[in-house]
């Protein structure tokens, strides 16, 4: 398996001990959408979910709200993935990827703790 992993040509992310394989001619930084499961639909485990797509999610969040501290943004960000209630992996995982954001500068927390778009 892993030999036939390596011939596939693929672009590799990684957000803490989660690895991501996507295809080639995918661009992680170019991802724009976030999946809501349906009824008809498993739901997905937030570690099977990437960086990318919850930043997704949680730009939208922003865009609606302009600015909110960590807690809610994690919170209202969980919601728009189909996530009712919070654990620590779900708050861990979402705010791994707000604070991944927040260092590229595509995201500004304020001196008083709100984050908003930095666009």
């Amino acid at each position: 398996f892993a030999d036939i992993l390596k011939a596939i040509p693929k672009n590799i992310t990684a957000d803490e001990d989660r690895v991501f394989i996507w295809k080639k001619e995918q661009s992680p930084e170019a991802y724009s959408i976030y999946r809501i499961e349906g009824e008809d639909t498993e739901k997905r485990s937030i570690d099977e979910i990437v960086s990318e797509e919850i930043m997704n999610a949680a730009k939208e969040v922003l865009c609606q709200q302009i600015s909110l501290s960590e807690g809610d943004l994690i919170r209202e960000t969980a919601k728009k993935l189909g996530y009712s209630r919070i654990g620590g992996v779900i708050e861990k995982t979402i705010g791994f990827a707000i604070e991944k954001d927040i260092q590229a500068n595509r995201l500004i927390k304020s001196d008083k703790g709100s984050i908003s778009l930095s666009e």
